[in-house]
């Protein structure tokens, strides 16, 4: 499914309840895809916040190189 900017500023706009919301990018990594309850913002709300919950923490990042420092 196509999603246009409208749709996203829609759907952000639903879940103002829930803290730190973010929007998929290109590239970006499957991602769930809620069509029922789209109105319902108590119920978008629990959804999203059950799915955080229930998720593993991601992996801390390594420390990037820097691109001047020398090659051991």
């Amino acid at each position: 499914m196509a999603t246009d900017k409208s749709f996203i500023t829609f759907i952000c706009d639903q879940l103002a309840l829930v803290p730190a919301i973010t929007t998929p990018y290109p590239g970006a990594k499957p991602y769930f895809l809620v069509a029922d309850g789209l109105e319902d913002r108590e119920w978008l709300a629990r959804v999203v916040e059950a799915t955080v919950r229930d998720l593993p923490e991601p992996a801390p990042r390594k420390p990037r190189r820097s691109k001047t420092a020398p090659k051991a």
